[in-house]
């Protein structure tokens, strides 16, 4: 048995009643027409319906997306409720944006029109509402709690009776027959706490909500807004906007001198945003221009999740579905043929599953791994079906290419390197200067060559004196800082080692506008070998001639890499990558435990891995088959 805390009445604009059009459990998705679980419920409600918070806490913007639309969360203790598909948020629409909220204060306001670029993915008016618990902080959807065991409103909707609840009945003065009014928001008294046992919660997590969905509610494309929603206006404001990345908009700068910037606008940006830490750029994508601010994805996990996002590196499904059949030859899952008038998506709850429940449960790690696994094989196939099957302009098939010149990268080859952090020296009580880091087998072949970094977003400045005042014992802020300095470093040394053995040039194909510096494209250049490159510039031409029209693009490319040797599945079956050539020694694993006392010793431990060193010297990637 656990507690829940019982949300009180009024949020939503007031309203003791919710319309539900789509209540909490799997359903045939009013899109997709695919089986997916729906981890929240909606509530039908006009566009620019004001949400107020529920309580205190934290409201988090998470962006918008293609989904979700414009969304945003409020995390209060072990609380965390999301709130979907809005038309505004207080906090903005920029992901990462946090403000404290007091219970009653105006958070946002609803949306769903079709056709609004912040509905997401709907046809038609609704909040979205998910509530969630956790003992630890880390939210996930896992986590979800249908949101009718939480509610006071009374719940109603063209829906089957046991998937609502009425919530907490109204109560009356016996003589009058008067309502006594329900708590409102802001009144200062404890919220009820609620308590579910697991089969509750398993139920819910169970049940199959299907034809307990009513589209016109939600899906009814025709409902106007009562009220003028505020917005953008069109013209310029909206032609210009900024696109910046999540690991860079926190950065602090510890440069003094950038408030006194002499010179040009572009190169106050540039010192704002220092190379190679950070990038500025600016582009066009359709019919808006693009500010982008982002850390180059030139280390692994960048460039991957780069690679990922473009779909560059292919889905495999089958992969998947061999872990589904594994896990339920394990767990003894049985799913015995569908019957006539069964949807294809639905899993007929026949006796061999009801015994399955009762050997492993709903709740369990086995039925939430083999749901994840059956929706994850799904999105991946229609991700493969939309991307890989069909033409991308990021794969340049032969027939495209006009010419090419291609060679080996003769730059940026280090064999030594030095971070310095701003106002590296404070007084006796400060010796935190960052050593180089040497790689002697680099140096024995293209000799002693430093990339020395001072970057502006580090400082050591004090850190050993206001530890020192602090009774000697470590800030927990400033050893956090020590960890930020190195993996900058790492970042510079991963990103760097494997240039060598990189290919840069030119490569020029028939016009196209569907590339953009920035992305990475893939080619074989020669030899039937796969490459990905990156696209540092891009070029067009026209020829006009016989009353025709000829275009060429020509790309810049750099970082040329064999697509097979940058994402390792397996290091114990002797794969190689260009991110193997320097261990760094379980840094990942180890990085919570490194602070000012010991850091030193964990950057002596990164060395040069020799036998992918030679693999590549050889250009061994080159031999097909290998």
């Amino acid at each position: 048995m656990a507690k829940y805390s019982r949300l009180k009445y009024g949020w939503l604009s007031g309203l003791r009643e919710f319309y539900i059009s789509s209540p909490f459990g799997y359903r045939i998705h009013p899109i997709s027409k695919k089986r997916k679980f729906h981890h929240g419920i909606d509530i039908a409600v006009p566009v620019g319906t004001e949400i107020k918070a529920p309580m205190n806490g934290t409201l988090k913007a998470m962006g918008v997306s293609n989904t979700a639309g414009l969304w945003c969360v409020l995390n209060s203790g072990n609380i965390q409720l999301v709130f979907m598909h809005l038309t505004q948020c207080v906090v903005g629409e920029r992901a990462g944006a946090t403000m404290s909220v007091s219970e009653g204060e105006l958070i946002g306001k609803t949306g769903g029109a079709k056709g609004n670029r912040l509905s997401g993915s709907t046809t038609g008016p609704h909040l979205h509402f998910e509530y969630r618990w956790s003992n630890n902080g880390s939210w996930t959807r896992d986590n979800a709690v249908d949101p009718k065991y939480v509610l006071s409103e009374k719940l109603t909707g063209s829906v089957k009776k046991n998937i609502l609840s009425e919530g907490v009945p109204i109560r009356f003065k016996k003589r009058t027959n008067e309502e006594i009014p329900a708590p409102e928001i802001g009144d200062g008294k404890p919220m009820e706490n609620v308590t579910l046992s697991q089969a509750e919660i398993d139920e819910s997590w169970s049940q199959n909500v299907s034809d307990a969905v009513d589209e016109e509610a939600t899906e009814d494309i025709n409902v106007e807004p009562k009220e003028i929603v505020e917005g953008a206006a069109k013209g310029i404001w909206q032609i210009v906007k900024l696109a910046m990345d999540s690991s860079v908009q926190n950065l602090m700068l510890f440069d003094a001198s950038i408030s006194q910037q002499t010179g040009s606008l572009l190169g106050f940006f540039n010192k704002a945003c220092q190379q190679p830490l950070v990038e500025f750029s600016g582009d066009t994508f359709g019919d808006q221009y693009y500010f982008i601010v982002r850390r180059p994805p030139f280390d692994k996990a960048g460039m991957i999740n780069a690679l990922n996002i473009q779909h560059l590196f292919d889905v495999d499904v089958k992969e998947l579905e061999e872990q589904l059949g594994r896990l339920k030859t394990e767990s003894g899952y049985y799913d015995p043929p569908a019957e006539p008038g069964d949807d294809e998506y639905q899993v007929p709850w026949k006796k061999e599953m009801k015994e399955w429940k009762n050997k492993f449960g709903y709740g369990t790690e086995y039925w939430k791994k083999t749901v994840k696994l059956e929706e994850d094989i799904r999105s991946r196939q229609e991700i493969h079906d939309e991307y890989i099957s069909k033409s991308s302009p990021y794969f340049i098939e032969n027939n495209v290419i006009i010419n090419s010149n291609i060679s080996f990268n003769t730059q940026d080859i280090y064999s030594w390197y030095q971070f310095y952090p701003q106002y590296e020296i404070a007084g006796d009580k400060m010796q935190y200067i960052v050593p180089a880091v040497l790689f002697p087998e680099y140096a024995a072949i293209w000799g002693s060559r430093a990339l020395i970094i001072q970057s502006q977003y580090a400082s050591f400045k004090g850190l050993g004196t206001r530890d020192a005042e602090r009774n000697g014992l470590k800030e927990q802020a400033s050893d956090e800082r020590c960890r930020t300095v190195l993996d900058d470093l790492k970042y510079l040394i991963e990103s760097n080692a494997y240039n060598p053995f990189t290919r840069q040039g030119t490569i020029t194909i028939m016009g196209t506008r569907n590339i953009k510096r920035g992305m990475f494209i893939q080619a074989e250049i020669e030899c039937n070998i796969t490459e990905v490159f990156y696209v540092d510039s891009v070029s067009h031409n026209y020829n006009i001639s016989n009353n025709a029209v000829s275009s060429t693009t020509t790309l810049q490319v750099s970082h040329g890499m064999v697509k097979k040797y940058i994402k390792v599945s397996d290091k114990s079956q002797g794969d190689i990558s260009y991110f193997d050539l320097i261990s760094f020694t379980d840094y990942e694993k180890k990085r919570s435990q490194i602070n000012l006392g010991n850091w030193r010793e964990a950057i002596s431990h990164w060395y040069v891995n020799k036998n992918v060193l030679d693999f590549f010297l050889k250009k061994q990637q080159f031999i097909k088959g290998e």
